[in-house]
């Protein structure tokens, strides 16, 4: 279930003139970059518990996104070089929200478990873990196979 903030935020700090290319779904919204310059930016998603727990991983790992509005690019996290530390409920919270099990991939792709099964044998989807009963998949991966 989507998370709605329906409290007035201060979203100043953005960088909303920066234009990235992504291959995000179509018909989405204007995204915008946050700049941590010091701890400033990061205080503001900590702080936050619903913008938080929205993180969810770009594709191929280029950058975080919060709320699918701010995008954290790992260039930045990787010179920044200060850890945050993550609580046992903030992975489960990310897992719940970025891993999707066969049945849930076949929904969101609507399409059969033979259709799923073909489209990673032509390693066109790469289970993030397999199984006998069924597989893992990260959601982005699952929804940049839609069709």
């Amino acid at each position: 279930m989507a998370v709605i903030i329906s409290d007035r935020q201060d979203l100043t700090y953005l960088q909303w003139s920066h234009i990235r290319s992504s291959s995000g779904t179509a018909g989405s919204f204007l995204k915008s970059q946050a700049t941590i310059g010091g701890t400033q930016g990061a205080d503001k998603l900590l702080g936050n518990s619903d913008l938080f727990h929205s993180c969810s991983m770009g594709p191929d790992g280029f950058f975080l996104s919060f709320a699918d509005s701010i995008d954290i690019p790992s260039w930045l996290l990787y010179q920044k070089g200060q850890e945050i530390p993550v609580k046992h409920e903030d992975f489960l919270s990310f897992a719940r929200q970025n891993l999707v099990d066969t049945t849930s991939g076949c929904e969101i792709l609507n399409c059969s478990r033979q259709n799923l099964s073909y489209i990673v044998r032509q390693q066109n989807l790469i289970p993030a873990q397999k199984d006998i009963k069924g597989n893992l998949y990260l959601k982005k991966d699952i929804i940049k196979n839609l069709w």
